[in-house]
């Protein structure tokens, strides 16, 4: 404004947009908390319609209060980091956003200011902490599924897949056609289409067999059968199991089944 030439001063309008001569410097209004009208310039002023002002001593003490440690009230300070340490109109029932960080920094103490700042440290440490833990439970959770579906598919081939002797749990898979079978092993005779024990004579149980066909059918017809006894089995095994881990079993028996042409329900 001290230029000698008039073309280097600020012009009555610059002038006027200055914050020395701003309205909003001069403003004041009453806070919400102590009732004091003060300079607006002195607290925060909420975004609602209403312009809720919060002088800066109120201000400092509501966010001391809410950021101590104090056993009594632990709770308060727990419920402050929970809603993201922000600070919010004073006024009842207001539905203006929080207060921005800087808006509430201007106005806080130092060793308020640095306590609010400890806070808010602490409480993101404890949401990634949070974090980190859920994260780590899924993983293990995710691992501990995969672990228990591996065992119960090695258990479905070791147990369905192969064929094997009912006594003496030797695999085997030669077939001559007739469907009383006898162990090479142990010598027990057992069922071509269930693979029951029938101890020393399976040509009582053959004949009734529910899923048989009679004592005698084709190698290719055999074959059909097992597999269809397989799927049946399967199916039984899996529908068993909880939704995920039944997903991750059929996901690992995908490929072994269509090995051998088994193909379950959907």
């Amino acid at each position: 404004m001290q230029f000698e030439s008039p073309s280097g001063r600020p012009t009555a309008d610059d002038a006027l947009r200055d914050p020395l001569f701003s309205r909003e410097s001069a403003e004041t209004a009453q806070c919400v908390a102590c009732f004091e009208i003060l300079l607006r310039a002195r607290g925060v002023t909420c975004h609602d319609g209403a312009r809720h002002f919060l002088c800066a001593e109120c201000l400092n003490r509501h966010v001391e209060a809410k950021t101590r440690l104090d056993v009594e009230y632990s709770d308060v300070r727990a419920r402050f980091k929970e809603g993201g340490c922000t600070v919010s109109c004073l006024a009842e029932g207001c539905p203006s956003e929080s207060f921005s960080s800087i808006e509430i920094s201007w106005h806080l103490h130092v060793h308020i200011h640095a306590q609010w700042e400890g806070v808010r440290l602490e409480a993101a440490q404890e949401r990634l902490c949070t974090e980190i833990k859920r994260e780590f439970e899924q993983k293990l959770k995710r691992l501990l599924i995969e672990d228990e579906a591996q065992w119960k598919v090695e258990e479905i081939v070791e147990e369905v897949l192969t064929l094997k002797y009912p006594k003496c749990r030797t695999a085997f898979a030669d077939f001559d056609g007739c469907t009383a079978l006898t162990c090479v092993n142990c010598g027990c005779e057992f069922c071509g289409y269930c693979l029951l024990d029938c101890g020393r004579d399976a040509h009582d149980h053959v004949p009734w067999c529910p899923i048989g066909e009679g004592m005698y059918v084709g190698q290719e017809r055999w074959e059909q059968l097992q597999r269809e006894r397989k799927r049946h089995q399967i199916g039984g095994v899996v529908a068993k199991l909880g939704v995920e881990e039944r997903a991750e079993v059929l996901h690992l028996l995908q490929p072994l089944m269509q090995e051998r042409g088994i193909i379950l329900e959907s």
